[in-house]
């Protein structure tokens, strides 16, 4: 990443962050709901980590960037980025008043990279927290932090919070920075079988 590029990235997660503290109360009441998070913080955060996503370059369905589900996405996720038409990482967002911390939602999150078996990474994010987690090791509604890799309060970014940040660009997920997140156990992908 050039100077120019981390900087310009990082001031403008500064902004959003800054916009949604300063609306704090109304973004975490139920009436805020996940698509309008979607819509006014999530996918500004990701066009500024370089993905296309509204498809500018026109492409068919499966060679977009990313896939944005829209509506009822029951067994889909809400985002699959995407590097050559091959799926990279998923992220599930939950409305801010609903949280990240649920376990059925960690569990619904880590499902959608298990059960494809070439999704690792996932991201469960409301904004406020941004988890990220590894899908090699089976989900476990019990153990709910079990293959948690990270987790960044969007909110209140240091600038190595930021570099974590930054490995979900699209640039860094084309020279392979989710490969060095997920579980080197060799048994954990000889176990990967559908929920």
């Amino acid at each position: 990443m050039t100077e120019s590029q981390s900087e310009n990235a990082r001031r403008i997660v500064q902004e959003l962050a800054l916009r949604f503290t300063s609306n704090q109360p109304e973004y975490e009441t139920s009436g805020y709901l996940e698509s309008q998070l979607r819509t006014d913080f999530i996918d500004e955060l990701f066009k500024v980590l370089g993905w296309d996503l509204t498809n500018k370059r026109g492409l068919a369905r499966l060679r977009r960037e990313v896939l944005v589900e829209k509506g009822d996405t029951k067994g889909r996720p809400d985002y699959s980025f995407r590097i050559n038409g091959e799926d990279r990482f998923f992220v599930e967002a939950k409305a801010p008043s609903k949280g990240t911390d649920k376990p059925e939602d960690i569990f619904q999150a880590k499902r959608y990279g298990w059960n494809t078996r070439k999704v690792n990474v996932v991201v469960l994010t409301d904004f406020k927290s941004f988890k990220v987690f590894d899908t090699t090791l089976k989900p476990d509604l019990m153990q709910p932090r079990l293959g948690l890799l990270f987790e960044l309060e969007l909110t209140r970014l240091e600038p190595s919070d930021f570099e974590k940040l930054w490995l979900f660009s699209k640039e860094s997920v084309v020279t392979g920075s989710l490969d060095v997140l997920s579980s080197k156990d060799p048994s954990a992908k000889r176990l990967r079988i559908p929920v």
